[in-house]
């Protein structure tokens, strides 16, 4: 089955987003390939190589709940099984060259998604998104990511650039039929939940150009040379996470192995949002 899954997903690393994010409940927990890892906002979509077409799009929200009132007994939360409360999501433009064993397939997508905390009082009236939004500003990913598969030659070359908000933290990869993963970006968060939400930034907050061994039954290889992989962390960045060649296990493990709370300064930045002095080594 030549099929592979992109996945794209939000999500804050602590138990809770911080007095920047008013106290509202986090993801605790690292960058992670595991589907079942929470995300304020999940994205996740099939892409069938033989068949040259894509998937059903999957974006939903895990259920939010404000941490600091549920230490005091008072229960603010949602799940999202509303539909207008999920969130709203884009995949164009796409494409798929066809199938070539002897040849080259291209595959090309663009991922959008936007989405609101709706576990805030009042948030169970339908106040309509433009009011809704006034309030609780929307979350912005962009994902775009394309592949250009060489079967000949056994390799693959991928990019992947992210922009948004630029808060919270942010990762992205793709899982092959075999279960393989390979890693594509992974962004620690700057600023503020009340800081970097509002306006509909467009920051950059990744970036991507690499090769893959690529297998003949259209799973990645053991190896990878990686030409640049920034996350515009900090005060911008770019932090270089990885370049030349190594193993897919360790280029993995470059994202995985992060820290991806941040350094001090990163987590005081999470309470108040004062400007970011130094560049840290994420």
């Amino acid at each position: 089955m030549s099929i592979l899954t992109l996945h794209t997903r939000s999500f804050h690393p602590d138990e809770a987003f911080g007095l920047g994010g008013l106290g509202f409940k986090g993801d605790n927990r690292g960058f992670s390939s595991d589907t079942g890892a929470t995300a304020r906002i999940f994205h996740r979509i099939a892409i069938n190589l033989r068949a040259a077409e894509f998937g059903k799009p999957e974006c939903r929200s895990d259920p939010s709940a404000n941490w600091a009132l549920g230490k005091i007994g008072i229960d603010v939360s949602n799940d999202y099984s509303e539909k207008r409360k999920q969130p709203r999501h884009s995949e164009d433009p796409k494409s798929i060259t066809p199938y070539r064993q002897d040849g080259d397939q291209a595959v090309n997508i663009k991922i959008t998604y936007a989405g609101q905390n709706f576990a805030f009082p009042g948030a169970n009236l339908d106040w309509g998104h433009s009011f809704y939004s006034t309030v609780v500003p929307d979350l912005d990913v962009t994902n775009e990511v394309s592949l250009r598969i060489n079967r000949p030659a056994g390799k693959a070359t991928v990019t992947c650039r992210i922009s948004g908000d630029g808060f919270p933290n942010c990762e992205s990869f793709i899982i092959d039929s075999g279960g393989n993963v390979l890693f594509l970006a992974s962004h620690i968060r700057v600023g503020t939940a009340a800081t970097q939400l509002p306006g509909g930034r467009a920051i950059s907050m990744c970036s991507l150009l690499m090769d893959v061994d690529w297998n003949q039954d259209d799973t990645f290889g053991s190896s990878v040379r990686v030409q640049f992989a920034h996350d515009y962390a900090g005060s911008g960045g770019p932090f270089e996470l990885a370049f030349g060649q190594m193993s897919r296990s360790e280029w993995n493990q470059k994202h995985t192995g992060r820290d991806a709370s941040g350094p001090t300064i990163r987590q005081i930045e999470d309470n108040f949002p004062i400007p970011t002095l130094i560049s840290p080594a994420y």
